[in-house]
Order: structure tokens, then sequence, then C-alpha cells
């Protein structure tokens, strides 16, 4: 395309423009998306490829379009314009959006011509659908003059965005609005690079939905973990408790005299010291107690 352009080819070499042609459609053919090509060489001459029928230029030529100075003084940077800024006859139904940039020579950087791929609206809305199914919301694209490029109808976003003074050149606004008695949150983004605003319609009641499905699984979160606590300190009182009970009865069994051994089961705490602590103990005093038993016979025999 590069060196057929370089060159007014267009009448002197029919072969070589439909090589052009041929090019683009196979691009075209690759990108699913895309809904059609268009190439103007800088003798007017146009190559094109169309999923529709072939659109015919409303203008002489295409330095006449509103767009030329602006997409000229880019040098190659893409310009995002509404259905190619309308130099095309075609029906006023169709929405599309067009990258339009020039294409310069890479040898040297001459302007060649013309690029604009088309991009149909619907390709936008099919990205948009999950979340408008899901979230009850309605989304608006427009570009730098307003123009409603995408919208959904949900519900009647050209009355509130006519109404609205939200559109303007903050980057990021958002406020309430009320139509036929129903509370909406309008927000816009701003695209920084071609001016263009997103804008996002949420009833109120879908936020307020959302708020209380966030405050029920938090609610039960909270419950399951209080009931989890409970449930714990529970068995760690009883963890705690049940050995010193078993060793408090151990000690009052030997203020009457019954010197046993408490078997307790624990680890290595201190609930387990305490334990091999009064068990040495026991076994301590039943020694000393035989002890005291045994000389007591022997003096009984000595005196005997």
């Amino acid at each position: 395309i590069q060196q057929n352009l370089s060159q007014n080819i267009f009448y002197t070499s029919l072969e070589a423009s439909n090589k052009i042609n041929r090019a683009i459609y196979v691009y075209l053919d690759a990108m699913p998306n895309i809904s059609s090509i268009y190439i103007f060489d800088r003798y007017g001459n146009a190559y094109s490829s169309d999923r529709a029928s072939l659109k015919r230029l409303k203008i002489p030529i295409i330095q006449n379009a509103e767009w030329y100075d602006e997409v000229v003084s880019k040098k190659g940077k893409s310009t995002l314009i509404l259905n190619a800024g309308n130099i095309f006859h075609e029906d006023a139904r169709d929405k599309y959006i067009s990258f339009i940039r020039v294409i310069n020579d890479i040898q040297t950087d001459r302007m060649l011509g013309f690029l604009i791929i088309n991009v149909s609206s619907d390709l936008l809305k099919e990205t948009y659908e999950k979340i408008i199914k899901e979230n009850n919301t309605d989304i608006a694209i427009l570009d730098k003059d307003n123009n409603v490029i995408v919208n959904f109808n949900n519900l009647n976003l050209y009355e509130i965005i006519n109404a609205s003074e939200i559109i303007d050149d903050r980057e990021l606004n958002a406020q309430t609005y009320k139509i036929h008695g129903n509370t909406y949150l309008l927000s816009t983004i701003k695209a920084v690079e071609n001016s263009w605003h997103f804008v996002s319609v949420i009833p109120f009641n879908e936020i307020t939905d959302k708020y209380k499905q966030y405050n029920m699984i938090a609610f039960a979160v909270a419950l399951i973990n209080s009931i989890f606590l409970f449930i714990g300190s529970i068995l760690l009182s009883r963890l705690i408790t049940t050995p010193i009970k078993k060793l408090l009865e151990s000690m009052q069994r030997a203020e009457k005299g019954e010197f046993i051994k408490v078997d307790v089961t624990s680890g290595k705490d201190e609930i387990g010291e305490l334990r091999d602590g009064y068990n040495i103990m026991i076994f301590q005093i039943q020694n000393l107690f035989n002890e005291v038993v045994q000389k007591e016979r022997v003096k009984r025999k000595i005196q005997l």
C-alpha cells in the first residue's frame, strides 16, 4: 500500500489499485469488529472494502472534510469521529465510530493519504450489555459535541442529558437526578484524548439494594463469627477449667488423707507444669508417709 500510494497509480495501473483493494479486503476479513476500511490518496482516489455497500462521498474532495485540518495536524495520530464526520451518503440510522489518521511515507515521512477505519456502534453495545443486564444500568457514549453515539434506551437518556449540567469539562462528575418521581445517580467520565463522555445512569434503588445485600452478608458473617467465638470460648474455658477442677478435687482429698495423683491430659503449658508439680508433691508425701509408718512399726517392735 505504501509503495502504490507514493505515486498516482489509480489510472495508470488498474492492477496496482486492485492490489490495494484486495489488501484492504484481507485486513477487513481478518478483523470481524471492523465494518469498513477506506483509504484516500493525495489525488482524491479511493480504495475501500465494506461489509455492507460501499459508501459514496458527499463532498467533492476529501480535503473539504471538517476534520481535515485536525487530522493533518496530528501527523499520524488517530482521531475518533462519529460517522466519519458525515462525509458519506448513508442511512441516517447507521451509527459507527471512525478512526481517521494520515498515512505517512515510512521513508520520507511525506503524507501519502488518509486511512478511515469504521467500527459499528453495535460493538460497544455488546461490550456493555452484560453490565446493563446485571445492574439495571443505562450507559451512553457522547462525542465532543454531545452527540449520542450509543444509547441503550432503558431510560430516557436524552431527556436526562439535555436537562443536566453534568456534561462539562471535568474528567469525573456525579450527581443525583430525578425523572418521573424516581431518583437516579448520573455519573460521567470524560476521555482526555478525544473529549468524549461516558455517561452512566443507575437507579438509586439498585444502589440501596446492593448495600442491603452487602449488609446482609456482613451481618451473616458477623453472626457466624460470633457463634464460632462463643463455641471457641466455651471449649477454651473447658480446656483450662477442667484440669484445674481436677487439681482442686485432688487437693481436697489430700486434706482427708487420700494422696492420689491427678491424671489430667495437657500439653507442655502452665496446666501441665502445675499437674506435674502436684503429682511430684503427692509422690513425695506418700514416700514420707510410708517412711513414718515404717518407723512407727519398728519402734513398736522395739518397745515390745
